[in-house]
């Protein structure tokens, strides 16, 4: 078989993640909201047998037509059950039969049960009688139908658009890397095509997830009555912030590989960088209930960008507070050697195994995947750091005890080079 060429490849690698990826949403959401809906109609179910079962109790001369008014008030099937699993009445459409909810609500007091796409929930009250409503399972099926028309739709969609910037990409890369060759300077030219690419997703993401962002937000406010549709809608208000500053963080690394020559240099106080940095973080650390202690000179001054400098602080202790142990303590801390200052960002969290050590900076790499989801990590503010400080000059290195904590030190040299 011949090998696949440079653009097949590309359009298979767009077209695998997009497929992998709404195959995932496909079917967790499938998952996720058929047992919501489920749930939900046990709970309101179970509330309106509890509410009419004061009814039922008193219905004994006139069970038929209880449980016909019953029926008519909460919209559902309505049986009445004696002690013995004796029918004493039924709504006109109601199912008569006896099923494992009986029995469960005649042992414990609530049962559920679903057969024959109907699903029932029983409730037994002081007397010893049983009220069991029954409702069709045809409405959650109609809406998990529902659901998945619009995801395969949406689906189809995305497939669509990756074979079209697949296609374009790969044009467009294929002629530059064939220029680049003829150049004979294919590892430097071919760095730059990635990082335009970043670059031009980055800015291209910037306006639609803004958007997401800002119609998910009102529509927030005004759904405040439905619980479901604003559970989804805070999952998508969520899910484009993390998108949102994944954007910013490719933006801020772009804009730094971009740059040429070293930054602009002043004089800089680092007590004063190190105050604004735990202004900065401060409401972040609150919610973890963790403190940031400084421990830096009123004197000790640095020749250096001080907002490039403060970017790089401000990305460790955010680091810091982000995976570090609910109520814990993040220090800043600096001082002044012979040949260079040093400055240190440590925290007494879990800390990291050495085998993590030597990447950390690379980018997207995280040393545990799921927890940096869950707390908004990207794998990218480790990278930008080393990026400031490499930009002054300096070096940044890591020590970490597993189940002490970590600590970050950045060594800028005192002669600029």
């Amino acid at each position: 078989m011949a090998p696949l060429s440079y653009r097949s490849k590309l359009l298979a690698s767009h077209l695998a993640v997009v497929v992998a990826a709404s195959g995932i949403a496909f079917f967790s959401l499938d998952r996720w909201l058929t047992g919501d809906l489920v749930r939900q109609l046990d709970q309101r179910l179970e509330e309106q047998g509890r509410g009419a079962m004061e009814w039922a109790e008193g219905g004994r001369r006139h069970p038929d037509r209880i449980a016909s008014r019953i029926a008519h008030i909460v919209d559902a099937e309505v049986a009445l059950f004696d002690h013995d699993g004796t029918v004493l009445g039924a709504s006109v459409e109601a199912r008569r039969d006896v099923g494992p909810e009986l029995a469960a609500a005649l042992k414990d007091g609530v049962g559920k049960a679903s057969r024959d796409e109907i699903h029932f929930v029983a409730v037994r009250g002081d007397d010893g009688t049983v009220l069991r409503l029954a409702r069709p399972l045809s409405d959650i099926k109609e809406t998990i139908a529902e659901m998945r028309r619009r995801l395969l739709f949406a689906g189809a969609l995305a497939i669509l658009a990756a074979v079209l910037l697949a296609l374009l990409a790969s044009r467009l890369v294929k002629e530059r890397i064939v220029a680049l060759e003829d150049e004979g300077d294919r590892l430097q030219r071919l760095m730059k095509v990635h990082r335009d690419f970043v670059a031009n997703v980055s800015h291209e993401l910037r306006t639609p997830v803004t958007s997401i962002q800002g119609y998910a937000e009102t529509l927030l406010r005004k759904e405040e009555g439905d619980g479901t549709k604003k559970q989804f809608l805070e999952v998508i208000f969520r899910q484009s912030q993390r998108i949102g500053g994944l954007v910013e963080q490719l933006l801020a690394l772009s804009e730094l590989e971009a740059r040429s020559g070293a930054p602009a240099r002043e004089q800089v106080e680092l007590l004063t960088i190190a105050q604004h940095v735990a202004e900065t973080m401060g409401s972040r650390a609150a919610d973890r209930k963790a403190t940031i202690a400084i421990a830096v000179p009123a004197d000790l001054v640095v020749s250096a960008d001080p907002e490039g400098l403060e970017r790089a602080i401000l990305n460790l202790v955010d680091n810091a507070v982000k995976y570090g142990r609910d109520g814990g303590k993040v220090t800043i801390a600096a001082e002044r050697g012979p040949d260079a200052t040093m400055v240190t960002v440590s925290d007494d969290g879990e800390g990291i195994a050495p085998e993590h050590l030597p990447r950390l900076f690379e980018r997207f790499y995280r040393v545990d995947a799921g927890r940096s989801r869950d707390r908004g990590g990207a794998g990218l503010g480790l990278a930008i750091v080393k990026h400031l400080v490499e930009s002054h000059a300096g070096t940044i290195d890591v020590t970490s005890d597993v189940g002490q904590g970590t600590r970050f030190t950045i060594v800028l040299p005192l002669t600029p080079a």
